[in-house]
C-alpha cells in the first residue's frame, strides 16, 4: 500500500515503539558481536533470530512493506558477513555490516517521521528520501557483490552474466 493523502494511517504507536526497540537491540547486538573475537556460529543464529523477530513484526503492517523489504535484503548481507567471519576470522567487512544496519535504521526513522508528522509536504519529502534510499542501497548491493561476496562454482557463466547485468541497472 502506498501512503497518500487520501488514506489515513492507522497504527499502534506502542507496537511501533516495540519494533523500534527490537531494531535498537538488533543493532546493539550486532555491534557487540562484531567486537567479540572470534565470532561463533551461535552468534550468527542469535542475530538471525533477531532479524526474523523484527521481520515478523514489520509484516503486521502493510504500510511498512518497504522497510520489511530493506530489512530482508540487508539482513541477508549482514548474515553472510557474520557467517564468513565465523568460518574465517580474517574475512572482515564487519564495518560494512554495521553500515548496512545503520542504513536500515535511517530508513526506519524516516518512515516513523512520516507517520508522526504526516502532511503533503512530509509525504513529498519521504518520496524523495525513498528514491535516495533506493540509489544508496543499489550502491551497497554493488559493493557487497563486487567486493565482499565470494562466488561459488554453483553458477554457470550465463547466470553470472545476468546477475552482474542486474547490478548495473
Amino acid at each position: 500500500m502506498n501512503i497518500n493523502e487520501n488514506i489515513p494511517i492507522v497504527y499502534d504507536p506502542e507496537k511501533l515503539t516495540n519494533i523500534k526497540e527490537m531494531i535498537k537491540e538488533g543493532f546493539d547486538k550486532l555491534k557487540n558481536l562484531i567486537k567479540s573475537e572470534p565470532l561463533k556460529i551461535n552468534i550468527y543464529n542469535e542475530l538471525d533470530e533477531k532479524f526474523k523477530d523484527i521481520a515478523n513484526n514489520l509484516e503486521r503492517y502493510e504500510f511498512l512493506n518497504d522497510e520489511l523489504t530493506y530489512l530482508q535484503l540487508i539482513s541477508d548481507e549482514i548474515l553472510y558477513i557474520i557467517d564468513q567471519n565465523c568460518k574465517d576470522s580474517y574475512f572482515g567487512h564487519c564495518d560494512f555490516a554495521l553500515e548496512l544496519f545503520d542504513f536500515f535504521v535511517e530508513i526506519w526513522n524516516a518512515k516513523i517521521r512520516l507517520i508522526e508528522n504526516y502532511s503533503k509536504t512530509e509525504l513529498k519529502n519521504h518520496e524523495t528520501l525513498k528514491l535516495d534510499f533506493k540509489k544508496r542501497y543499489h550502491e551497497y548491493r554493488r559493493e557487497f557483490y563486487w567486493n565482499i561476496y565470494e562466488y561459488s562454482d554453483d553458477f554457470d557463466e550465463n547466470e553470472m552474466y545476468e546477475f552482474v547485468k542486474s547490478l548495473k541497472e
